[in-house]
């Protein structure tokens, strides 16, 4: 084998390894809703719509809160 060889199998197995590590870490993690796609956010104006669930605030549709549940 190669040393160019052995760099790329060096390089596989650190990819593949954090990538395992990656999915330990994101499993735990919790989806983010963004406003646009949340079921308590009504389209009032062409870039600003309100949350039915906070007060009928008003919020970008790529604004996001810890509520959000998606559509």
């Amino acid at each position: 084998m190669s040393d160019r060889e052995k760099v790329i199998n060096d390089l596989q197995m650190q990819i593949e390894e954090l990538e395992e590590r990656l999915a330990i870490v994101l499993e735990g993690q919790t989806e983010v809703v963004r406003c646009k796609d949340c079921k308590w956010y009504h389209q009032a104006f062409e870039n600003e719509g309100r949350c039915v669930n906070h007060d009928n605030d008003f919020h970008k549709p790529d604004w996001f809160c810890a509520d959000g549940e998606r559509k």
